[in-house]
């Protein structure tokens, strides 16, 4: 086995489109918050982001999705990411109801993620360079 110096992983970041399975099917992601309390990345669906008008559905209340991550030496290790799809550029996007009702119900303080912040999962697959949506 790998030590985790050595590993090749794969980074996540704002904006990151990822690929989540849950028994049967998996839906993809777009990594939008953090909460730095309890280590979590807070993660909205990737169908309700409108292109047209750079805002979130009007249905959509909360975030869909949080993945944990650890801090092992340099790095935040995310557990759950099935595949990393690629990139989308959020930063015109408004997450300040979803983000406003997940302090309410978690107590925490949580935030949009912060663009120089980095993550990463294991190497599973990683189409980061072929996709941008």
């Amino acid at each position: 086995m790998k030590s985790v110096n050595t590993m090749n992983f794969s980074n996540i970041k704002k904006g990151s489109v990822v690929t989540i399975w849950t028994h049967p099917k998996g839906h993809n992601y777009v990594v939008a918050g953090e909460d730095t309390e309890n280590r979590k990345l807070l993660l909205v669906k990737l169908n309700c982001l409108n292109n047209d008008s750079y805002d979130v559905h009007k249905a959509t209340k909360r975030f869909h999705k949080t993945v944990s991550y650890t801090v092992v030496g340099d790095n935040n290790v995310v557990k759950g990411v099935s595949r990393v799809l690629g990139q989308k550029n959020i930063d015109n996007y408004n997450f300040d109801l979803l983000l406003e009702n997940y302090r309410t119900t978690s107590r925490t303080k949580a935030h949009v993620v912060n663009a120089r912040r980095n993550f990463v999962c294991t190497p599973v697959s990683d189409n980061t360079e072929s996709t941008s949506y």
